[in-house]
């Protein structure tokens, strides 16, 4: 189930590049919760124990912080890859961290050196390339119990759509997610739409010092199959009645 979402650019950088940078200042505050899925419900040998994603409209800016548990050894090979889509066009990714956690002790595995960055190919037998870029790190000696936690903020939108805002807000996907924190910060001047998908639940909203917060908290949330993920593709601002 998923939320789509709309309302009324950055860099000019061509060069993909990865920074490295503190976390942003805007993102609120996501409390920790410490259970976990039972082991009959876990695929491909992990799981998440934390999804967190936060969306400032008015900065441009996704902040995403996961937290990955490894289980088996499945997990080691399925689980121990970071991959992570930009367009260098007119995003900037800024990476904050990245910590394996091996019997509650962390291990900073942040470096720019193991970043490879490679194109996204969107036909590679026509030689046709989409423009987005995918920056990849495969950690070394990852064991089972460890656990990978990173986080990164994707800074600038698509400058064809102005000021406007659109995007879809999936509230499961694929892996098992112990905790699941989603929050829209907007400004309190913009009206955002929401159109509910699947029986998406509405979210909390909150106001402070000009801002309304949007915000989906769930727990112990359960995958979907690959194949009942619903896309929605309707280009909601090229329509006149939405723009």
């Amino acid at each position: 189930m998923f939320v789509f979402l709309f309302g009324s650019g950055i860099s000019n950088a061509q060069t993909p590049m990865v920074h490295i940078v503190p976390k942003p200042s805007w993102i609120t505050n996501c409390k920790s919760f410490d259970k976990k899925p039972a082991a009959r419900a876990i695929q491909d040998g992990y799981f998440y124990d934390l999804s967190e994603q936060q969306i400032n409209v008015e900065k441009k800016a996704e902040y995403i912080h996961y937290e990955r548990e490894i289980v088996s050894s499945t997990g080691i090979q399925n689980g121990s890859q970071i991959s992570v889509s930009f367009d260098p066009a007119y995003q900037r990714l800024d990476f904050h961290e990245i910590t394996v956690w091996r019997n509650n002790k962390p291990q900073n595995c942040l470096k720019l050196s193991a970043f490879k960055i490679l194109a996204d190919e969107e036909d590679f037998s026509k030689f046709i390339y989409q423009g987005s870029y995918s920056a990849n790190v495969i950690l070394d000696d990852i064991r089972k119990g460890d656990k990978i936690e990173y986080s990164f903020t994707i800074t600038g939108r698509n400058p064809i759509f102005g000021d406007r805002f659109c995007k879809d807000v999936y509230l499961q996907g694929t892996k098992y997610v112990a905790h699941q924190y989603i929050a829209l910060i907007t400004s309190q001047k913009r009206k955002l739409n929401l159109k509910l998908f699947n029986k998406a639940p509405l979210p909390v909203i909150t106001k402070n010092d000009g801002l309304v917060c949007y915000t989906w908290e769930s727990f112990l949330v359960a995958p979907l199959a690959e194949c009942a993920i619903v896309v929605y593709s309707l280009p909601i601002c090229y329509d006149k009645r939405f723009c």
